[in-house]
């Protein structure tokens, strides 16, 4: 089992907001159209999670009030319909409409072909009294990729959690925890081998951990699945 563990430690209790660190990734990553080249266990499966970022970001809004952003990154490979099935619909837990900052999905066809969908096609959808929001993509293939971003504010408590794995193999993730620099935290993984680095630059600080080839999620009778999922705590 591997667990990440994120403290942090509040040292300052006003600053105005700071530039998103996960705005300036969005503005600077052009869609990469070339699809990858996947390996033999790969193509056996549904699909291939080949890239999964993740960025918690925390700041201080110009009421001096703590606040938390997410950013995720994912970068899908479609192998069969099943996969199809799976991703076909972005479903976000942001129930306010205000919470959701950025949301795009593109659908990249085995010739290259990219179809576009964004925040003017988001949906509501509510479910056992939650309410998420829900994108439909468009343009899925088998053979082809889906890459979609979003950036929504999330509850500002220092402690969280994340599952990392999927229903598929997930190739790569990458974790960044951003505090303004008055902040000190850490991280520590479990049971697993993960790299770790941190590092301060422009007034923020920086943790980022880095986790590849994870196993999917396999259902087994009788066992604690939760209890050994792969998860950021």
């Amino acid at each position: 089992m591997k667990r990440l563990l994120w403290i942090v430690f509040l040292t300052t209790s006003v600053l105005h907001a700071q530039n998103v660190a996960f705005k300036k990734l969005i503005d600077s990553s052009p869609l990469d159209t070339k699809l990858a080249t996947l390996t033999d266990s790969e193509q056996k499966e549904s699909g291939v999670m080949l890239r999964h970022q993740l960025y918690v970001e925390y700041t201080f809004d110009s009421l001096g009030q703590l606040s938390c952003l997410q950013g995720i990154v994912k970068r899908i490979r479609i192998n069969d319909s099943k996969a199809i099935e799976m991703y076909n619909k972005i479903v976000l837990p942001v129930p306010n409409t205000n919470d959701l900052i950025y949301l795009k999905a593109r659908s990249i066809s085995k010739n290259g072909t990219v179809k576009e969908v964004g925040m003017e096609a988001v949906k509501e959808l509510e479910e056992q009294g939650r309410v998420y929001k829900i994108l439909a993509v468009e343009g899925l293939e088998i053979g082809g990729e889906l890459e979609y971003t979003t950036l929504f504010r999330r509850s500002s408590s220092l402690f969280g959690g994340e599952i990392l794995q999927s229903d598929i193999p997930v190739r790569k993730v990458e974790v960044k925890i951003i505090t303004p620099a008055y902040l000190q935290f850490e991280a520590k993984v479990y049971n697993a081998p993960a790299t770790i680095s941190s590092d301060t630059l422009n007034e923020k600080r920086t943790i980022s951990v880095g986790l590849q080839n994870l196993s999917p999620i396999y259902e087994e009778k009788y066992a604690n699945l939760k209890a050994n999922l792969i998860r950021l705590n």
